[in-house]
């Protein structure tokens, strides 16, 4: 073979190259684009062509897995983030989604002991959405057992300002009782919870979802019922409306106290379960997800939860959100998959 032939054989390979790089960064911008439009099960078609070229980055890696656990698929989820974290272990994110698995299936101290590996070694490179992430899957633990973390977790308690936080509380307390003898304080109370209408009580599950296909239904052919019920919509102009954040203070207020009270971790999902239940039938959308996804924040894995939020995502018209919900659930619900296509 001649030097131009050489040459020139050198120059197709490097043009070749250059075409599958420049054809992986394309598939790598989709999984990407995917995972941002919760088109999980897309990125992870787009990802398998990536592995048929061997071209898996660790931040390809990182998106698999992210989609595999937003599926409900935690076991393909941990394997694809120790994937990632065997290429590339200053992977902030990936260590992020194994806390959040852990904590999923109830290894508590091994997401902690996350965290405070974060809080240690990687603070400095995280950026303030990671830092934000952290500290809202953390924090509960912080404020429910802030002496157990401040001496198992040091890096991690000082993250969170328990020392600070403890400081400040003791400030107010001065500042508010000067006098050297303890001042009584009042018995807690468990916050009362939004009362359903008459219409929405004692409702069985496959009733609530039957009224919800009805109400899809009818919003159809909404344009033609507007004439009619127009004097059912002046007798009830002063109620709130569906999707309408209705006494979102009072909404917040009231999830702070829940949050912020001394029950179990299974009281508080109890509760914040219960409120969601209240809202949804004042038709106060909202409020309802608002307090669902404080209660899955606590039990991620609660079948009960996660099904009144498909239930709720249905009621609001976003099936695709429905269907990863009641993807997430253990125990797979035909009736509720079966409503939700129906609507």
């Amino acid at each position: 073979m001649g030097k131009a032939s050489r040459k020139l054989k050198k120059k197709q390979q490097q043009e070749e190259t250059a075409g599958r790089q420049a054809e992986a960064k394309e598939l790598e911008q989709k999984i990407q684009s995917e995972i941002e439009q919760e088109a999980y099960s897309d990125a992870l078609a787009t990802l398998a062509k990536l592995a048929e070229m061997n071209a898996v980055t660790p931040q390809a890696m990182y998106a698999g897995a992210y989609a595999y656990f937003m599926l409900g698929d935690y076991e393909r989820a941990a394997a694809w983030i120790d994937n990632t974290l065997q290429y590339a272990p200053g992977h902030v994110a990936a260590r992020i989604l194994l806390a959040r698995l852990c904590i999923l299936q109830e290894k508590i101290d091994s997401g902690l002991a996350i965290f405070e590996l974060l809080a240690d070694k990687f603070l400095a490179g995280m950026s303030d959405e990671e830092k934000d992430e952290v500290e809202s899957l953390s924090g509960f633990y912080g404020r429910n057992e802030p002496e157990r973390i401040k001496k198992e977790y040091p890096h991690l308690a000082k993250f969170l300002h328990l020392d600070e936080e403890q400081t400040e509380v003791a400030s107010r307390a001065t500042a508010a009782a000067p006098e050297l003898a303890p001042t009584p304080q009042p018995e807690q109370k468990t916050p009362e919870m939004p009362k359903p209408t008459m219409e929405s009580s004692g409702k069985s599950a496959l009733e609530v979802l039957r009224n919800l296909k009805q109400k899809i239904d009818a919003r159809v052919h909404g344009n033609a019922e507007k004439e009619t019920d127009a004097p059912l919509a002046r007798q009830t102009e002063n109620a709130p409306m569906a999707n309408e954040p209705v006494k979102t203070d009072e909404a917040q207020a009231k999830l702070r106290e829940v949050l912020d009270g001394a029950h179990s971790i299974a009281e508080k999902v109890r509760l914040l379960n219960s409120f969601a239940g209240g809202y949804f039938a004042q038709d106060n959308l909202a409020a309802a997800e608002l307090f669902l996804t404080e209660a899955l924040k606590l039990d991620e894995t609660d079948d009960g939860l996660l099904r009144n939020l498909a239930v709720l995502l249905a009621e609001k018209g976003e099936k695709d959100k429905a269907f990863q919900a009641a993807a997430r659930m253990r125990q797979t619900d035909f009736l509720l998959i079966q409503a939700i296509r129906e609507m």
